[in-house]
């Protein structure tokens, strides 16, 4: 992950991005190792959650959903692509895709919007938002790639 972050540094149009980056980074290690300490102080306290299956949480749930259902490491780490970030004064908009296979083998293919909020001088997720990606979605993308 601190990989995919790194190759992307080169591509900063904002001079926020660097630090956001780095929440980003702190956010999904602790949402990948289980450390609910560390997931709760890069959250806001409004922060909420849709999932890829279409379940909504706020913090608290997810922080009982980290002590009581530790995510168990998949064969391989997660792969990240697609990275953007969109600043528009103290907020930001963060969207990528991820690729995770699960500790029982499932595979998945996620992208993912995050909205982030300056508070005090520091960033804070607010919003998380996953939906599957499907072979319908990529088939649809291709059409407009297409059109000229």
């Amino acid at each position: 992950m601190q990989r995919f972050w790194n190759a992307q540094a080169a591509k900063t149009s904002s001079v926020e991005e660097p630090a956001i980056r780095s929440a980003e980074l702190t956010m999904m290690t602790a949402a990948f190792s289980r450390d609910s300490k560390a997931f709760a102080e890069i959250c806001d306290p409004d922060y909420r959650t849709v999932n890829e299956d279409g379940s909504a949480q706020d913090l608290h749930d997810v922080l009982i959903e980290m002590k009581v259902n530790p995510l168990k490491p998949g064969p391989r780490p997660p792969e990240f692509s697609e990275p953007l970030i969109r600043v528009i004064g103290e907020s930001a908009f963060v969207s990528g895709r991820v690729k995770i296979v699960t500790d029982k083998n499932v595979p998945l293919d996620l992208r993912y919007l995050e909205v982030w909020t300056k508070r005090s001088g520091s960033w804070k997720l607010v919003q998380w938002q996953a939906t599957r990606v499907t072979p319908e979605g990529i088939a649809r993308e291709k059409i407009s790639k297409t059109v000229k």
